[in-house]
């Protein structure tokens, strides 16, 4: 064999085990050196048996200790998109009262003003309703969802310029 044919026998058999290198998952925990770790991934993990992969690691299922505080919990998270949700619909009920007022009045310029600011806060309370709804769906109250998807597209109906003739 020469020194040529080794040579090549021997790229071949590096491109072929990094190319297999490549795909195995990696560990990806920051060093201290700041880059990631290429550690391999312990099986069922998502990190190395250094950074945390380690078998029966962790706090066990049920433990209360765990917690530090409840920022995270799915009441929290609930009363939290309530809240948006609360907020995004008065402010689209003070923009309908506003456009109700124009029509009243007989103000085809401020309707139009208005309008335009009442269908912002239409799309604004549409999208914290579907972020309410979406936590519905995921903690298994879907039949809360699909009611409260009813009330938001009827609350959130956008004014047109027929309502004002």
């Amino acid at each position: 064999m020469e020194a040529t044919e080794v040579i090549v026998q021997a790229h071949a058999y590096l491109s072929v085990h990094q190319q297999t290198w490549a795909l195995i998952p990696k560990c990806g925990a920051k060093t201290r050196s700041g880059r990631p770790c290429l550690g391999l991934v312990v099986r069922g993990k998502r990190r190395c048996r250094m950074h945390g992969g380690a078998a029966r690691s962790g706090a066990q299922p049920g433990n209360r200790n765990r917690r530090r505080h409840g920022r995270f919990s799915r009441d929290v998270i609930e009363g939290r998109a309530l809240l948006r949700l609360s907020v995004a619909l008065n402010a689209l009920l003070d923009a309908n009262v506003a456009v109700i007022a124009a029509i009243s009045r007989g103000d085809h310029g401020q309707f139009e003003r208005l309008a335009a600011a009442t269908e912002a806060k239409r799309e604004a309370a549409l999208a914290a309703g579907a972020s309410y709804r979406r936590f519905l769906t995921q903690v298994g109250r879907a039949d809360e969802a699909e009611a409260l998807a009813a009330d938001i597209t009827a609350t959130a109906v956008s004014p047109s310029a027929s309502q004002l003739r």
